[in-house]
């Protein structure tokens, strides 16, 4: 069985901004907008699929705006190794491009600032795909 590489905190904290590129202009009142689910719900334990993607998606932001992972694991009432296994698993999840999880990147990529040119370069990598 082929081991996995790992990756340690101070790796992903340095790389997670560049493969969620989702912009600084985010408040998370907006970013539970576009998941349709409340800021609030997303604190009590909850296992519906919106509500844990969303709260990877958030975690991943938060990370990515220099929180450290105790801080966003007290904002929702969660352990650290919590909020580092959900931001692992979305950057899996965007790896295999999960179809669920693209479908919300693109929303949250359209309404930030970079939208376009993440945009072209996915396109482009699509059509080097075909």
């Amino acid at each position: 069985m082929k081991k996995r590489k790992g990756m340690n905190s101070k790796m992903l904290q340095r790389n997670v901004y560049e493969w969620l590129r989702i912009g600084n202009d985010w408040t998370l009142k907006d970013m539970c907008t576009v998941f349709n689910v409340k800021l609030e719900d997303l604190t009590p334990l909850n296992r519906k699929r919106e509500y844990v993607t969303a709260r990877m998606f958030i975690y991943a932001y938060l990370y990515a705006k220099g929180k450290t992972l105790h801080q966003i694991a007290d904002m929702f009432n969660r352990d650290h190794a919590t909020v580092l296994h959900s931001i692992t698993k979305l950057k899996d999840l965007i790896e295999v491009k999960d179809n669920e999880t693209m479908l919300y990147l693109t929303d949250l990529r359209s309404g930030s600032e970079n939208a376009l040119k993440v945009m072209l370069s996915e396109w482009e990598e699509l059509d080097h795909v075909l």
